[in-house]
């Protein structure tokens, strides 16, 4: 569709169980907007808020430059 995009790994465990394990696809329009990471009707309708661009990062699986941070909501 000539859109560029960027697709996330999105994994979640409960307890140390996998309880998802999907792609996420991002893109940004003309006026800076990231569209929805998710959506499937009734099903999975994620929304989420940037609240960092470019900032440094460390958790468990090691230290992330360039981190884009969001909390869910939007």
């Amino acid at each position: 569709m000539g859109i560029q995009g960027t697709v996330v790994r999105d994994t979640v465990t409960v307890d140390g169980e996998l309880v998802e394990d999907t792609y996420d696809w991002y893109a940004q329009d003309e006026a800076g907007n990231v569209y929805r990471q998710e959506f499937y009707a009734g099903e999975a309708e994620d929304l989420a808020e940037v609240v960092r661009v470019g900032v440094s990062e460390t958790v468990s699986f090691g230290s992330f430059d360039e981190v884009v941070s969001f909390q869910p909501g939007g």
